[in-house]
């Protein structure tokens, strides 16, 4: 016994003499077009994506390129950024307070989807299941792309209510295929895709 005792002493006096306080170092803020930093996603060639209320920087280790004005367009982004996801066909998914965005990242063309049913979308969450359908979480419920691009509304009415499932926070697709949602005030729900 007397020997455990000493042996766990010896290493927590070698830990503590050897622990060194955590340290935070502030990145980039200049390169930010502001400190409201909603969103990072790493897309599938590596590069880390910041999302800012106000714009997007993509950051390669070395520089960053900010994206704060749609291609086809001089004024600045219609809502504030929120959150990031990438297709299967590459493009990247950036949910805004008024809709979505999608950057082609082989010519940098940043556009807004034109799409009807998520064009107003307070979008808080995207995701991308295994055959490339994207899905999108908001205000006004849970929508979800078909082959074509197009969006259509995932009907989850609640069984005992019949009201559907709106206020949306977060969604997760787990490894067999189901969707994970959290809503705003209505708990926890699983859905079999």
């Amino acid at each position: 016994r007397h020997l455990i005792a000493v042996s766990v002493l010896c290493t927590a006096l070698f830990a503590t003499s050897y622990a060194r306080p955590l340290t935070f170092q502030q990145y980039f803020t200049a390169s930010l077009p502001t400190d409201e930093v909603a969103d990072l996603y790493q897309d599938s060639e590596g590069f880390m994506w910041i999302v800012t209320y106000n714009g997007l920087v993509r950051y390669d280790g070395y520089d960053t390129v900010t994206y704060t004005r749609l291609s086809n367009q001089d004024d600045s982004f219609e809502g504030w950024l929120h959150v990031m996801a990438e297709g299967h066909d590459g493009k990247l998914y950036i949910g805004t307070e008024r809709g979505i965005l999608t950057l082609d990242k082989s010519n940098n063309y940043l556009e807004k989807l034109d799409d009807v049913m998520t064009a107003d979308l307070n979008v808080t969450d995207i995701v991308v299941d295994s055959i490339g359908r994207v899905g999108t979480g908001g205000d006004k419920g849970i929508f979800r792309s078909d082959a074509s691009g197009k969006f259509s509304n995932v009907d989850l009415s609640r069984p005992s209510t019949g009201r559907a499932l709106t206020d949306i926070i977060d969604l997760l697709i787990d490894d067999r295929g189901n969707l994970w949602i959290t809503s705003w005030h209505r708990g926890l729900y699983r859905y079999d895709l």
